[in-house]
């Protein structure tokens, strides 16, 4: 799976991994961001591509948006830790 992780950018890696470890946490995008050591900018349009794909959830709280890690599909991300 080594392959794999060098296909991916390392900063997609590090916000799902972040996620990963945390499954139950939810997160706002300022939190995951520093988290996962991930530029703010960056992680705002990681986070966009994820919730297309369905890999993570979003739910609006207002005007607040919270991410976690879409349950069925943690075990098929676990290859990337």
């Amino acid at each position: 799976m080594a392959i794999l992780r060098e296909l991916i950018d390392p900063k997609v890696i590090r916000i799902i991994s972040v996620l990963l470890e945390h499954k139950l946490e939810h997160y706002h995008i300022q939190k995951l961001s520093r988290a996962a050591k991930v530029p703010l900018g960056s992680t705002f349009r990681i986070l966009h591509k994820l919730v297309s794909l369905g890999i993570v959830d979003c739910v609006k709280i207002d005007k607040f948006k919270i991410y976690c890690l879409n349950e069925k599909k943690a075990k098929e991300l676990e290859v990337l830790r």
